[in-house]
């Protein structure tokens, strides 16, 4: 049976792209050229991040503080299927 979890990522806009943060998951960053490719490479790094961690004890923690938002900044929630 599938699990369907959602993580808060900040995406920053640039010229030369979108940065992606999970304020969350500490070390867990990717980037992307579209707001697309963004999205993609955030459920790609979030498949990395949890390869060796246990879904279970990240959610089991309290979320962050997230910083104040700049004006080329927005949350985006990125889904995690896990079986």
């Amino acid at each position: 049976m599938n699990c369907i979890n959602y993580f808060n990522a900040i995406f920053t806009y640039e010229k030369e792209g979108i940065s992606i943060i999970f304020p969350d998951l500490p070390g867990c960053i990717s980037c992307g050229y579209s707001e697309e490719e963004a999205i993609q490479m955030a459920k790609e790094a979030l498949q990395l991040y949890f390869d060796g961690s246990t879904i279970a004890n990240i959610l089991d923690t309290d979320p962050r503080n997230y910083p104040t938002l700049k004006e080329n900044q927005k949350i985006v929630r990125i889904e995690y299927v896990t079986e």
